[in-house]
Parts: C-alpha cells; sequence; structure tokens
C-alpha cells in the first residue's frame, strides 16, 4: 500500500504531465505579459499619451488681457475698448508639400482680401515694408539697425551679424523676391498681381510664418470689420479652410488727432520687439498680441495690461474664459486745455507744452502734423512714408533754433557777472549793431533808441542782446547753459531730443553775436523750454515733469500714485527774481502785450527764430508762465513753424491755452 506521502507525489506528476498544466502555465505567463503591459502604459506613459490625446482634441489658446482705459486729469475718457469683429486665419491644414500649403493658403487669403476690400474694409498692414509714392518697394524701418533686423528676421537669422555681406545689402524689391520666390517660402507669382496685391498677401503669409511654431495661433487679416464682411465670410466659411471671424476688444481714441503724439497708438507684437523682451516676458507674450506703439500707450504698456481686479473676479474670469481688465491710467493732462491748444496751432506745424510748475505735471502737449491713432493700420503708409513727420512728437523730440528766446539765458549771465551794476546797463539803439564786419539787425531794422536791459529784453532787441554778448564770457556762459540741461538727458520717463549749445571764448564775434541771440549752432527743444520757464516761476526749483498721475483697477481702486519730486534748484531764488521782472515786462510793456491786462497774471519771452542762413522762414516762439489765485500756475512753451513774429503767431496760442486753463 502506497503511503501517502507517494500518492501525493504520484497526483503532482501527473498533474504536472496533463494539458490542463500546460493551459494554466500558459494562461499565467499571458497575464503577466499583459498586467505589465497595461501598467506601462496607464502608469509609466500614461500621462504622455493623454496629453498626445488632448493635443488632437483641443485647441489651447492664451487670451491677453483687455487693455485698461485712460483718462485726463478730470475722468474725460481718452482711449478706450470697443468691441468689434476681426477676421483671422489658422494654417490648420494637413499638406503633402509646401507647394501644395503655399497654393491653399494663397488662394484662401486672396479670397478674404478681396471679401473685406469689397465691403470698404482694410486688410491689416505690419509688414516692414511698403510702397512709396512712386509705387516702389521701400523699407518702413528709420534707421539701418532697424532695417537690418526685419532683413535678419525675414532670412530666419537670431542676430544681424549672422547675416551674409549680400544680405544685408539686400534692397526691398530683393527681399519682396524672395519671400515670392524661395522654395521655404510663399509661392507667390508676382507676374499675375500688382505690386499692392503682392505686398498684402505677403503680409499675411509672413505673420502666419512667425507663428508656424505655435499650433492653432491665429493670425489677423481685417480688424474691425463691417457686419457685410462678417456675412461674406460666414457664407463662404465651408470654402476659406481655416478662416474664422473673431469678436475682439480695438483700441478706440476720444479725439484721437488731438492726443496722437502723446497717447499713442498700439498694434501687433513685431519681431523686433519681441526679441528685445527678456526671456521671462517673452514668456508672457505671443507673437499676436497687442503692445503699445508709441507715447504713453507704449510706456504704460505693462501697467494697461497688467490686472489688479479683485482675485476673486480673476478667478471666477480664469474658469469662464473671460479677459481680466488691465489696469486704467489717469493721466496730468487736461482736456480742455489741449483742444485749446491743438485749435490754436491751426494748420500751422508745431508744438505746444505746458506744465505745471510746482508739481512737474504735463497739463498740455500737442505736435502738429498729427495722425489719427483710430486708423493708424490702413493709414500706415501715408503717415510712415517718405517725408512724413507725423509720429514725431515736436514737443519732447523737436530741435529748433530758440531765437529771442535764448535771451532769457543771456541776460541771465550778464546778471551772474555785474550782480550789482546790471541796473546801470545802457544801449543806444539804431536798429543795427557792427562788430568785425559783420551786422546784426533789429527786427525790421527798427530803432529802440536808448535802453536798459529790462527794456532791451521787453522789446527783444537784437542789436543791444549782441552787445551783451560781446560783453559776457563765452566759458561762462557755457557753464551756464550746461546747469541749465543743454547738452544733457532731459529728467523725464519719454523720448526727448537733448538742446544743443556750445561757445566758448575763442568764438568769433560775428558766432557771439549770433549765439546770443538764439541764432547760431543752439537748438531747443519746447519740452526744454518749458522747462526753464517752470523753474523761473517756482524760483529756481526744477520739477521733473511727468505724466501719469495714477493707476487703478477696472473698480476704481488705486493702484499706484506718482508723486511730484523735485529735480534740483537751477538757479537762485535772486537770479529767478530777476528773470521774473524781465518776463513781467516783456508782457506789461513789450512784445508779449497781448497777455496783459487779463484775468490772470502772464510773464514771458516772445522769439522770432530764423530756420536758416538760406532762407527767410521763421519759427515763432512763445516760452512764459501764468498765474491766478486759486489756480496751480502754468508754464508753457509754443513753437509755431513757417509762421512769423513770436509776439503775432505764438502769443496768441498761449493765450488761447491761459484762457482756458484759468477759467476752468
Amino acid at each position: 500500500m502506497y503511503s501517502l506521502w507517494e500518492r501525493i507525489k504520484s497526483g503532482i506528476a501527473e498533474f504536472v504531465q496533463s494539458r490542463i498544466f500546460v493551459l494554466i502555465i500558459v494562461f499565467c505567463i499571458t497575464s503577466a505579459i499583459l498586467v505589465q503591459r497595461i501598467f506601462y502604459l496607464q502608469i509609466v506613459k500614461g500621462q504622455e499619451y493623454l496629453d498626445d490625446y488632448k493635443l488632437q482634441i483641443q485647441k489651447t489658446k492664451e487670451i491677453q488681457g483687455t487693455r485698461g482705459n485712460i483718462y485726463d486729469r478730470n475722468g474725460n475718457l481718452l482711449a478706450y475698448n470697443e468691441l468689434a469683429y476681426s477676421v483671422t486665419i489658422e494654417d490648420n491644414g494637413s499638406y503633402d508639400s509646401i507647394a501644395q500649403q503655399n497654393k491653399v493658403l494663397n488662394k484662401t487669403i486672396s479670397s478674404v482680401i478681396k471679401m473685406v476690400e469689397s465691403n470698404g474694409d482694410t486688410v491689416i498692414n505690419n509688414f516692414g515694408i511698403i510702397l512709396d509714392s512712386n509705387n516702389n518697394y521701400q523699407f518702413v524701418a528709420q534707421n539701418e539697425t532697424q532695417k537690418l533686423r526685419f532683413i535678419a528676421d525675414v532670412y530666419g537669422k537670431s542676430t544681424i551679424d549672422q547675416l551674409s555681406k549680400k544680405q544685408k545689402a539686400t534692397t526691398a524689391d530683393e527681399l519682396i523676391h524672395y519671400l515670392c520666390t524661395d522654395k521655404q517660402k510663399f509661392g507667390i507669382n508676382e507676374k499675375e498681381m500688382d505690386k499692392s496685391t503682392v505686398l498684402k498677401l505677403i503680409n499675411i503669409r509672413y505673420q502666419i510664418w512667425l507663428n508656424s511654431y505655435q499650433k492653432y495661433i491665429s493670425t489677423t487679416i481685417a480688424e474691425d470689420v463691417s457686419d457685410a464682411t462678417v456675412a461674406d465670410i460666414m457664407e463662404n466659411l465651408d470654402k476659406l479652410s481655416g478662416i474664422n471671424v473673431e469678436e475682439e476688444s480695438l483700441r478706440k481714441y476720444a479725439d484721437s488727432k488731438c492726443f496722437a503724439n502723446i497717447i499713442g497708438y498700439t498694434g501687433q507684437i513685431s519681431q523686433e520687439e519681441y526679441d528685445a523682451l527678456s526671456d521671462a516676458d517673452q514668456e508672457r507674450y505671443s507673437k499676436t498680441d497687442t503692445v503699445g506703439k508709441a507715447g504713453l500707450e507704449k510706456q504704460e504698456n505693462f501697467s494697461l495690461l497688467r490686472s489688479h481686479e479683485f482675485f476673486l473676479d480673476q478667478i471666477v474670469n480664469d474658469i469662464s474664459g473671460k479677459k481680466n481688465t488691465g489696469d486704467n491710467v489717469i493721466t496730468t493732462l487736461d482736456y480742455e486745455a489741449q483742444a485749446a491748444a491743438y485749435n490754436a496751432l491751426d494748420d500751422y506745424e508745431g508744438a505746444v507744452i505746458a506744465i505745471e510748475p510746482k508739481t512737474g505735471k504735463i497739463a498740455v502737449m500737442v505736435s502738429k502734423p498729427d495722425y489719427d491713432p483710430n486708423t493708424i493700420a490702413s493709414d500706415w503708409e501715408s503717415v510712415n512714408g517718405e517725408g512724413s513727420t507725423s509720429l514725431y512728437n515736436r514737443a519732447t523730440q523737436g530741435q529748433y533754433a530758440p531765437g529771442s528766446v535764448f535771451k532769457i539765458f543771456t541776460a541771465l549771465e550778464y546778471y551772474n557777472e555785474n550782480p550789482s551794476t546790471y541796473n546801470d546797463y545802457s544801449f543806444d539803439c539804431d536798429g543795427s549793431i557792427t562788430k568785425d564786419g559783420f551786422t546784426i539787425h533789429c527786427a525790421g531794422n527798427k530803432s529802440h533808441g536808448q535802453e536798459d536791459l529790462t527794456k532791451s529784453f521787453a522789446k527783444s532787441c537784437n542789436s543791444s542782446f549782441s552787445n551783451i554778448g560781446l560783453l559776457v564770457d563765452n566759458n561762462k556762459l557755457n557753464t551756464l547753459c550746461d546747469d541749465m540741461l543743454f547738452n544733457k538727458n532731459l529728467p523725464i520717463a519719454f523720448d526727448s531730443k537733448k538742446s544743443k549749445f556750445a561757445l566758448d571764448n575763442n568764438a568769433s564775434s560775428a558766432l557771439t553775436m549770433q549765439t546770443t541771440i538764439g541764432q547760431g549752432n543752439t537748438l531747443v527743444s519746447p519740452l526744454h523750454m518749458c522747462m526753464i520757464a517752470g523753474a523761473i516761476c517756482n524760483d529756481g526749483n526744477l520739477m521733473r515733469p511727468y505724466l501719469v498721475d495714477h493707476t487703478e483697477n477696472a473698480s476704481g481702486a488705486l493702484v499706484e500714485q506718482n508723486k511730484p519730486a523735485s529735480y534740483k534748484q537751477i538757479m537762485s531764488k535772486d537770479q529767478a527774481a530777476f528773470l521774473q521782472n524781465l518776463m513781467a515786462a516783456v508782457v506789461s510793456d513789450g512784445t508779449g502785450a497781448k497777455l496783459s491786462n487779463q484775468s490772470y497774471e502772464a510773464f514771458g519771452k516772445t522769439g522770432t527764430a530764423q530756420v536758416s542762413d538760406s532762407t527767410d522762414q521763421t519759427n515763432a516762439w512763445f516760452v512764459g508762465y501764468g498765474k491766478k489765485d486759486g489756480y496751480n500756475d502754468l508754464a508753457i512753451a509754443v513753437i509755431v513753424e513757417d509762421s512769423g513774429a513770436g509776439s503775432t503767431y505764438a502769443v496768441p496760442v498761449a493765450k488761447k491755452v491761459f484762457d482756458k486753463y484759468f477759467n476752468e
């Protein structure tokens, strides 16, 4: 009889030799492999596969927040947002070749351009080449570096240094031809289209190409389109691959031309602007974002996009896909005074700037010629074309011969060198003065007769001040002008040009006489002269000019407050008082008499500056300030180009600004 152990062993042997055992082993091995595979797919690679799946079925698009509004000091709206429709395109097709891609995209974009323009709407133009008045291609860039940066972008180079010598010499025509015909570019047949059509097509294709590395980024073809265009697009949507009509916040400007050169405008960020951003900022922007391009829109771009809405509101907006609203910018500008200055310049080119001397708040900043930021996209070729200066802010960047307003500095230097005897100065004016064979004439060869220093200043006598120029030390005058911020960057937060002055004791009598009456090689900006007038009014203390009073969130809660700040004491109280008396005489008994007997007290200096020795063209100047009880003082500088005498053309402009400001 078998033992129990032998019976168990026998049973196991029979089982192992059976088919069932083999099946069980196969099943176990197969199950183990399956479990291992499921673990790999679900645990090890699960997140990767999920992300890939989402990429195929989802479009993740960052929504840029709505820009905040811009207001004047009294709450008047200057820049705001308006709901509008844009026509966009996404290159989301699958192609067998670049040639097929070009054919499909060019056909689609051309069809859309025709629809847009047939309804009176315009295609955007963000490209770096335009057509000039002779229908020739020309670069938009204003300097060589900007042009080469654009060329480098087109050739796909990260820096200018990577361009070959031949590429750096590329003309606008050659670059257009390259984009049309290169195998890796756009496949546009230039012979079948006029230049304008070619340029529009390249403009859109280039923007698509810039975004090609980002999936599902749309490119705008036209902004603020009419209902008719929307209807045409929607009716043909099945034939227009990648085309869509999207809602957008369109930037709008109140009294747009009046504030153009100070408020500025917005536009799609350029490749050059994007490249200039830090790595951190590039994470915050896409190449289709709208940014400030000029003026306060550019200076305050971060504040206008940054949102300080209540954090729960921001959470709700994020969940619902709504845009957060950027902070509002409240400026120091005075709407009514700005409009008065703008209208007073009428059709003349020139500038007006007015600053509160005791705070540095800029109340007025006007520059003509102007442009309309509401239509700058469609007007770009004329606004930025050859010979146009509409984008140039003359108030801060204009450089002009100062003419007789420079006599402020000449008089001050004479006072400095003759502190106890300046009242004894005397000159008999017969209409001209000659020294070493060079003659200076008074305006119209007018004879002013016997004059002291005050009368010489009030009557703006060129002969007397040429004489004073010969009496003072040129080196000391040069030092004074350095102290008065000539040849220096002005203490402001926005773009401006340096005023220029140079004169020493080696200068000829002719150059000395010319320079000390504001001719010669001296150049000043209206901003600089307004700051000098403000310092005189403020007993020699120059305040830093500024344009932004504060920022606030969309609900009106304060975010950041700017406060007045002194730059430095650029002259003593005694020096300022001396000039105050001279400038008072200009109004009471001189060339600024049109400002006398008003509800306010005015002080100033007129000027009539010859543009060059080769022309009789003159620019009219007025520099001064006004005072009235119950109002902040206001310093002003006015330049009216190609007009005439300062007393005839510039003083009336200043008067209209003072009339409005001191009677609000």
